[in-house]
């Protein structure tokens, strides 16, 4: 298998503009001597265009090199939270790189192959060729951590010699706020990974809080929730948390 190489290119543009950020905007990496080698050198900019990503880029220490592929997230329908495509269009071309996503575990576009390409090139994701990385099957790899003792990624992973991160900030239930981390582990995830990684973070319930409302059920995607008596099957349930947020009672948590 080829080690794959990763760069995270994450714009943090909201923490730039509302955590009062100190911007750094030189052209060159600082003189080693006086840096810290052991911690990541972080740059920001204030300019969000497609030149200012290409200047971040060219500042990374260690070129990408083999098949490229760019790590990006094409959006959900209906709206804009996504870093639109033409920041990253002119670097993948230089780059000759492939767009790259696995598929979602909640419905959607984003859960089917097919769909998921259509939608990624309504939202201008139509310059380069795209890549579901899980649209044939998984591919798992032993992990070891206190966690988890395996990952699972889509079988076109180890396509590509070089990988480049391209996040938003965002945040996630289990991977808490992030960018490049979160994009590489849950982003990276096939469907089968995005399953295990929720495993263990099912909703907890309180069935004497429930009035049979059926609200529960009808907005679960997976249709994973019964009443009479209150049930989640976790074989089918994705923790996507649905139940919790559309319950008028509380039942879940």
């Amino acid at each position: 298998m080829t080690s794959n190489k990763f760069i995270p290119l994450f714009l943090l543009i909201l923490m730039t503009l509302f955590l009062g950020c100190q911007k750094v905007e030189s052209q060159s990496v600082p003189d080693s001597s006086v840096v810290d080698t052991t911690a990541s050198i972080v740059y920001f900019t204030s300019e969000v265009s497609s030149e200012a990503v290409q200047r971040i880029y060219g500042m990374m220490e260690g070129d990408l090199d083999g098949r490229i592929g760019i790590k990006v997230h094409f959006g959900e329908e209906g709206n804009q939270n996504f870093l639109p495509a033409h920041l990253i269009k002119d670097l993948c071309l230089i780059l000759d790189g492939t767009l790259v996503e696995t598929n979602v575990l909640y419905g959607g576009p984003r859960g089917r192959t097919e769909t998921h390409i259509a939608l990624a090139r309504e939202h201008g994701f139509d310059f380069a060729s795209i890549d579901i990385l899980d649209s044939e099957a998984n591919l798992a790899f032993n992990a070891g951590t206190k966690h988890f003792s395996r990952v699972y990624t889509g079988s076109h992973f180890t396509d590509y010699d070089s990988y480049l991160i391209f996040s938003h900030f965002k945040g996630h239930g289990i991977a808490g706020f992030g960018g490049a981390i979160k994009n590489v582990s849950m982003g990276l995830a096939s469907k089968e990974g995005k399953r295990f990684l929720h495993r263990g973070n099912y909703p907890v319930y309180d069935e004497s809080k429930c009035i049979e409302c059926n609200i529960c059920v009808e907005a679960c995607p997976e249709s994973a929730i019964t009443i009479r008596p209150v049930n989640i099957n976790h074989l089918d349930c994705i923790a996507c948390g649905m139940c919790v947020s559309v319950c008028p009672t509380g039942v879940f948590s």
